[in-house]
């Protein structure tokens, strides 16, 4: 299950995704990224995946196919998560986005929404 998280700004896309992401909910991310774009001259992005245990094969493929059409365009990529694995697609997407992509402990989710908010 995916919610959106209201992050009273139309330039930060932010997300909390619980237990399993499917392809349907990589969709609608993509979907509010291209709205945010289009509205705005720089985008961030906010993900909390504390709780995400399972990403489908098909939303997995789904968000490979579509994020090169704006990984360039997101200034700000920061992730709550506490699973190396997380840990280690945000290093990943650090290197390939023109922005900057940063992992948070838990016990920082404070810090990364500050972090994705700072201009």
């Amino acid at each position: 299950m995916t919610q959106k998280i209201d992050m009273e700004t139309p330039d930060i896309v932010a997300y909390e995704f619980d237990e399993e992401l499917d392809k349907e909910d990589v969709e609608h991310v993509h979907d509010d990224l291209r709205q945010a774009m289009a509205e705005s001259d720089s985008v961030r992005l906010f993900a909390d995946v504390r709780n995400l245990s399972r990403v489908k094969p098909k939303a997995f493929i789904e968000d490979l196919k579509l994020t090169p059409e704006y990984l360039g365009d997101i200034e700000r990529f920061a992730i709550v998560g506490d699973k190396r694995w997380q840990e280690g697609f945000t290093k990943v997407t650090d290197k390939l986005a023109k922005g900057k992509a940063r992992f948070f402990d838990p016990e920082h989710l404070d810090e990364a929404q500050a972090w994705v908010r700072a201009h």
